[in-house]
């Protein structure tokens, strides 16, 4: 039977429209606490910036710095000043590419790389790697809340199909973010190595100076009591520290015209350019005596400079980072004897540990057996490119250094020169 107007399939007639609506009270309750989880979930998202440009970095200075502070990490190397003027010095070709992530306006972590077109293997790569410089003594994943933050700046990179090869470099081990990092390069599906690639001798200026001279060998003390004596011998001797009061600009000088006469640079064997570094130290000195980091050791005989060193002091940790001495006093071995003098201001000065540099090289070794490690993390890109570069890395390579050949010519290669030459190893 046709249905009739305005009745509905069962005969009945429709009801009629309120214009009100009323959900029930459960459903208004839900729609709320949903809408207030996902403001609260928005309001913790993390968000990665990336900085390219110097002005920027500048801009975020502060928050840096206040995030060094919350994770106590105290150190020149990682300070947005350092990253910055190392920055000056990269090549024309190459760009800043510091990572930053963000919780609304709080800084949670950075990771500062370098855009870079390398040869690997004598391959053109494509490569991001950690802004670093010849002098930087160690780097780290600055990172608050480690693994969100690590995880969102990998995330971020992986995303970026631009380069091949991405190198996290010299970071310093029993680092959180590099757990992080470790953690974070696993879960992706690309090629990942590491390597160890320095060890840093290390002082550790604990009780007196009568009790560390006590624990030291026979041969260690007879060998600087006759270093001592034939400094003496030489008359007018005496040791100043610079930091920043007076005459600076001169006091560099003199150290880099002592660096122009040293060993190293004269048998080419330094391993920083003469102009890079007397440009690169400039400016360091600059910042260095803005911040209260400068220590310039000097030994005199007269007015001559013989031996020099350039630190770093930040709070009760001293770092060495540029060693030299006059090769016409090489008899008296003027460097060791400055090495005794700065150790014995140190015991004295409350400075708690003495960074003595990249390197295990004798005379440092002289001094301590104590030493930390820095790694590198390398990630191969997407593509049958990056991978082919990935399983050379990765594969191909080590076993070649494994096999007979490959031991054979391992034997023959020279050993690299140290920052020192024998008769300054002091043992």
């Amino acid at each position: 039977m046709p249905r009739q107007p305005g009745l509905n399939a069962c005969g009945a007639a429709p009801a009629k429209p309120s214009g009100k609506f009323f959900p029930p009270r459960k459903l208004l309750r839900a729609l709320g606490h949903a809408h207030r989880e996902n403001e609260i979930d928005l309001s913790n998202r993390l968000h990665v910036k990336v900085i390219r440009t110097l002005p920027e970095l500048q801009q975020i200075e502060p928050d840096w710095s206040r995030l060094l502070d919350r994770l106590g990490a105290r150190s020149p190397f990682l300070c947005p000043s350092w990253i910055a003027l190392c920055a000056k010095y990269l090549a024309p070709t190459d760009s800043i590419e510091i990572l930053s992530v963000w919780r609304r306006t709080d800084l949670l972590g950075v990771i500062p790389m370098v855009d870079s077109s390398t040869r690997v293997r004598g391959f053109p790569v494509r490569q991001l790697s950690s802004l670093l410089n010849p002098l930087t003594g160690y780097s780290d994943v600055l990172a608050d809340e480690p693994e969100a933050s690590v995880e969102a700046m990998v995330d971020f990179l992986c995303r970026d199909g631009r380069w091949q090869l991405m190198t996290f470099d010299r970071i310093r081990e029993g680092s959180r973010g590099l757990a992080a990092l470790k953690a974070a390069l696993g879960r992706k599906n690309r090629i990942a190595v590491e390597s160890e690639v320095s060890r840093t001798p290390y002082l550790e200026i604990q009780g007196t100076l009568d009790e560390f001279w006590r624990s030291k060998s026979a041969k260690f003390r007879k060998t600087r009591r006759s270093i001592a004596n034939r400094i003496e011998k030489l008359g007018g001797v005496h040791v100043e520290c610079i930091t920043g009061y007076g005459r600076v600009e001169a006091a560099l000088r003199e150290f880099l015209e002592l660096s122009r006469k040293s060993w190293t640079r004269t048998e080419g064997r330094d391993l920083l350019a003469e102009d890079f570094e007397r440009r690169f130290l400039e400016d360091l000195t600059k910042l260095a005596v803005e911040k209260g980091w400068l220590r310039l050791w000097f030994l005199r005989k007269d007015d001559e400079l013989i031996a020099a060193e350039y630190h770093l002091r930040d709070g009760d940790v001293e770092y060495g980072l540029r060693a030299h001495y006059d090769p016409a006093y090489a008899y008296q071995s003027p460097g060791t004897f400055l090495d005794v003098s700065v150790v014995k201001r140190l015991f004295a000065d409350g400075c708690r540990i003495y960074d003595m540099g990249p390197g295990l090289v004798g005379y440092k070794a002289a001094w301590t057996t104590t030493a930390y490690a820095c790694s590198s993390l390398s990630l191969f890109g997407r593509g049958v490119y990056a991978g082919f570069l990935g399983r050379l890395e990765s594969t191909w390579i080590p076993a070649a250094r494994k096999s007979s050949l490959g031991r054979w010519l391992a034997s023959k290669k020279r050993p690299a020169a140290s920052a020192e030459p024998a008769a300054e190893d002091g043992e």
